[in-house]
């Protein structure tokens, strides 16, 4: 067994760096900004600064794989380990990552993508002076193993995580942007020997920022590169640096994300989270009190709204084609034939809708993707006469307008 390990080792190729590229491409990128992601590895990778950092190491050749991540189990290896030591194996490389356009998917897990990049190392066949995983993305973890758990976990293997987070409000994100997410990344994903993070706050700064980390990663903070880049540019953010953040904020968001347009979520003490809706007047909840207010996530829901017109002559026309892009696991709609706005419930999500509550009594339509099932009830509470949905209602006849409460259940998604 001794002997079988040395003869693995030795066989292993010597490389300054063994770097995973963990790209985002869930469903809050416009198909513009996967573009603009793309063709920014593309152009930094071929970047002569970035090529000088390569040649400059002890080896003078790194080991790359482009990875594009989305949900838990939705991890895609678009280019597997290269070797690139100069220009033509650095073309070679982007030739491979232009060959295919970028897909997308829903959810985001941080934690799923840093899991599946750590594993990588094991496969690549070579041997890195450093082990590195940059990961880019535009939102927090909301989905899998909490994110710095993962992150503490993965940095115990001896493996760098460095962050590029993504500020730039520009595509359907909505709902899911958290504030600051930079100090996220720095809080919560990026760890190890020397990490840090660079900020992009507008997409015409992403080609240029990926350039800048890429010689950060490959020079090192003890390099002339790194205090020429330092000097030039704002100062990089360490992993020493850490402001306070909630690392499961990206979970919390996700779990009250059923609120409606115009409405907020209100925690009674003792109860579960309720809705109310807009008025200049308190308003009972149970037995507390919620004040509500006009002006609640109007803008958020509508840019959820736009992902999901997008996306609705693909994900609707079939549950097999719904599965592939990671539809919903059931989704109710305002009006017929899957128009109007829409709540998105997982498997064994439910939804209850009380009187005067904008969606009660306002559910015209269903979609459920294959082996699951959305039970709908007449009355809140999962009371009263109910109806069973098993794949899609376009309209739900004597139904519509008369469910006040729902819960999707699957058997497989």
């Amino acid at each position: 067994m001794v002997l079988g390990l040395t003869a693995r080792s030795a066989a292993a190729e010597p490389v300054d760096v063994q770097l995973v590229l963990a790209v985002d491409v869930s469903l809050s990128m416009s198909p513009a900004e996967l573009e603009i992601q793309r063709h920014g590895y593309a152009a930094a990778l071929t970047h002569d600064n970035v090529l000088k950092a390569i040649a400059d190491g002890a080896n003078g050749k790194i080991a790359v794989t482009y990875v594009e991540w989305a949900g838990t189990t939705w991890q895609r290896v678009i280019v597997p380990w290269t070797v690139i030591a100069s220009r033509a194996d650095a073309e070679r490389f982007v030739t491979q990552l232009n060959a295919s356009p970028p897909d997308s998917a829903r959810r985001t897990s941080i934690s799923g993508a840093l899991t599946f990049g750590s594993d990588l190392f094991a496969e690549s066949g070579f041997q890195g002076t450093k082990r590195v995983i940059d990961v880019s993305g535009d939102g927090p973890n909301n989905q899998g193993a909490p994110v710095n758990l993962t992150r503490d976990e993965v940095v115990k293997q001896g493996i760098t995580i460095n962050g590029l987070p993504l500020m730039t409000r520009g595509g359907f994100s909505g709902a899911f942007d958290v504030d600051n997410l930079d100090r996220y990344y720095s809080d919560c994903v990026i760890g190890g020997p020397g990490a840090f993070m660079i900020p992009v706050n507008d997409w015409t700064q992403f080609p240029d920022a990926i350039r800048r980390k890429l010689v950060l990663e490959l020079a090192g903070p003890a390099s002339p590169q790194w205090a020429a880049e330092e000097a030039a540019h704002p100062a990089v953010v360490l992993a020493d640096d850490r402001p306070a953040a909630d690392c499961l904020a990206g979970e919390k968001m996700w779990r009250n994300r059923n609120w409606v347009p115009g409405t907020t979520l209100i925690k009674t003490p003792g109860r579960s989270a309720q809705a109310c809706l807009p008025g200049s007047h308190d308003g009972k909840v149970g037995q507390g009190r919620c004040h509500c207010v006009k002006q609640f996530y109007e803008e958020h829901h509508m840019k959820r709204l736009v992902t999901l017109a997008a996306f609705a002559s693909i994900i609707f026309t079939g549950s097999a084609i719904a599965q592939s892009y990671g539809g919903p696991a059931c989704a109710m709609f305002e009006d017929t034939n899957f128009r109007g706005r829409s709540i998105e419930m997982e498997p064994d999500d439910s939804v209850n809708f009380r009187g005067g509550q904008f969606w009660n009594d306002r559910v015209s339509s269903i979609f459920v993707s294959r082996g699951c099932t959305l039970v709908a009830y007449e009355d809140s509470g999962m009371r009263g006469r109910s109806i069973e949905v098993q794949r899609r209602a376009r309209s739900l006849g004597g139904w519509n307008d008369r469910i006040s409460s729902a819960e999707c259940t699957c058997d497989q998604y």
